[in-house]
């Protein structure tokens, strides 16, 4: 059972392994293959965690964006560019030093000019991760296409039998675009993104009864569901 926010990086790298699976030593960046890679601490926790943890035909990191494996990583005008979007469109950079630099965007990942977003990388890091697990689950819904008045959060915590907080307005890099995360009977992450005045509700699941779960509420509210995106 999970009872915890996520708060901080090792309790983020904890919930990988609880939602995901067993976590294997293969599935991270050794010490030598960090060595003296000028990583900040919390990017640091999370290659040697979980940066090459795979997922069916690829990375569990890089299935809606993609935390640049280690050896694509760069340092550009000063600063450690480390999540690509997914098309190429925009890629987000760091300092290379420290417990909680600032994260900064581009967007462009050739011609890289660098923008303030006033967000730290341990937030970034916590939003990124959670929604790739997201997109990562075996099925996920959404109520992008429900009418303005219902409301699919409100179903996922009235059919849950247990509900946990796991952060509340989390930010990537775009100080107007929230996430807060939720999690539905132990084994269902509910997302609630907030951005450009809209409000969107996801579900995923890895197993039978969260999977089962979020069939129920597709069919009752007839949702499209989606497979993973690998």
């Amino acid at each position: 059972m999970w009872t915890k926010p996520i708060s901080s990086i090792p309790r983020l790298l904890e919930f990988i392994a609880f939602y995901v699976g067993r976590r294997k030593t293969a599935y991270g960046y050794s010490e030598a293959e960090l060595g003296d890679a000028m990583l900040p601490s919390p990017l640091r926790d999370l290659y040697a965690f979980a940066g090459k943890w795979p997922r069916r035909s690829g990375r569990l990191l890089a299935c809606q964006n993609r935390l640049l494996p280690l050896e694509d990583v760069r340092i550009s005008n000063g600063r450690f560019a480390f999540i690509e979007e997914n098309q190429w469109c925009w890629c987000l950079g760091t300092d290379v030093r420290g417990r909680n630099p600032a994260v900064y965007y581009s967007d462009d990942v050739e011609t890289v000019t660098w923008q303030e977003t006033g967000i730290g990388l341990i937030e970034c890091v916590r939003t990124f991760v959670m929604v790739e697990l997201m997109f990562a689950s075996d099925i996920w819904i959404s109520d992008a296409a429900l009418p303005a008045t219902t409301s699919l959060l409100t179903a996922c915590r009235d059919s849950s039998s247990t509900w946990r907080v796991l952060g509340r307005n989390l930010r990537a890099y775009d100080p107007n675009h929230h996430w807060s995360f939720f999690l539905m009977n132990d084994t269902s992450i509910v997302a609630h993104e907030q951005y450009d005045g809209g409000d969107f509700v996801y579900g995923s699941a890895n197993n039978r009864h969260g999977i089962r779960t979020l069939k129920q509420l597709a069919s009752q509210f007839d949702l499209e569901i989606f497979p993973r995106v690998h």
